[in-house]
């Protein structure tokens, strides 16, 4: 593996890894020579001038973070959560992945037509009845939709059969629970 100054910084960290498990088993006392002594001169000028940058930087972005009034712990929180979301697995490819939301986007389509029709069916039956009715019965209709009086009653039956409906299918739930237990 070849390795310029200008490679990318992965290859570089790489390089360095090397570096540093090469002297971690050697011996002290040893010395090691290079024979292009140019070429580590100037791997040693740009690592040094990369320590400083990155030095700068951290600086900088110190004294920025200091200037906000943003508190340490959220910051680390924040972190913690931006690590899990960039490590987590990418989703694998799947061969079925396309057929299951195929088969998915089918079934919509087909609860979406199925509702379509009950809407339809239902608006069918009103204007049948409503047809059904004499001009006497339509003028009540008409006065009983603006009955206030009427509505409110009309909603507070309908929410104590939905109450009372809620009642029954808890008390079966219970029901079938004691049985179990």
């Amino acid at each position: 593996m070849s390795l310029t100054i200008t490679s990318a910084g992965e290859k570089q960290h790489y390089a360095l890894a090397l570096l540093d498990q090469l002297f971690k088993h050697i011996p002290p006392q040893m010395t090691i020579h290079h024979l292009d002594t140019k070429y580590i001169q100037g791997y040693g000028d740009w690592l040094h001038w990369q320590w400083i940058h990155c030095q700068t930087k951290k600086n900088v972005t110190l004294d920025s973070l200091l200037n906000l009034d943003i508190d340490e712990d959220m910051l680390h929180a924040q972190w913690k959560v931006q690590i899990a979301h960039q490590t987590q697995p990418t989703p694998r490819k799947s061969k079925n992945k396309a057929v299951e939301v195929i088969t998915t986007i089918l079934a919509l389509e087909k609860t979406l037509d199925a509702y379509e029709t009950s809407v339809h069916e239902l608006k069918m039956q009103l204007h049948h009845r409503k047809a059904a009715l004499g001009t006497q019965a339509k003028a009540n209709l008409e006065k009983m939709k603006n009955n206030t009086y009427l509505t409110v009653c009309l909603n507070a039956h309908a929410v104590k059969i939905h109450i009372w409906d809620h009642l029954c299918q808890c008390k079966f739930e219970l029901e079938r629970l004691e049985r179990l237990y």
